[in-house]
This record gives C-alpha cells, structure tokens and sequence, in this order.
C-alpha cells in the first residue's frame, strides 16, 4: 500500500470519527463528498502532523456497523 492510500486512509478514519462525535450522518455520496473535502480544508498543519504521523493500529471492529460493513455513514 502506498503513502498516499495510507495518507487518505488515516484521513478517511479521522472524518469518520468526527462524522461519529457530531452524530452526522449523508444520505448522499456527493454530500458525503463535498463534507470531507471542506472538512480537509480546515485542518491546520498541526492537525495534519497528528493525522499523518500517528502509527497504524489494527482495525477495530467496534468502528463496523451491525451487519459488519465498513460503509462511510450513508444511508440508502
């Protein structure tokens, strides 16, 4: 896997744990889209450091929805 799916990935995890803490949920991809991209823009150089440098853990499964999928908090 290379930096920047590794990159992406942490960031990806990050959003999801702030979309979790503000109770957010999209009901549209774009929506969820457009979130992260003006989420992305408000991190400061620190907040990336934190996010970049912070080393790997295992999956958790706690983060799984009940039937087991890692879906990006859309709802269908």
């Amino acid at each position: 896997e290379s930096k920047n799916h590794v990159a992406i990935r942490r960031l990806l995890n990050e959003f999801l744990n702030h979309l979790v803490l503000e109770s957010k949920t999209h009901t549209k991809e774009k929506e969820f889209k457009s979130h992260f991209t003006a989420w992305c823009r408000k991190l400061d150089r620190t907040r990336l450091e934190e996010i970049f440098l912070k080393k790997s853990s295992p999956a958790n499964k706690t983060n799984k929805q009940a039937n087991g999928s890692t879906d990006y908090y859309f709802l269908n």
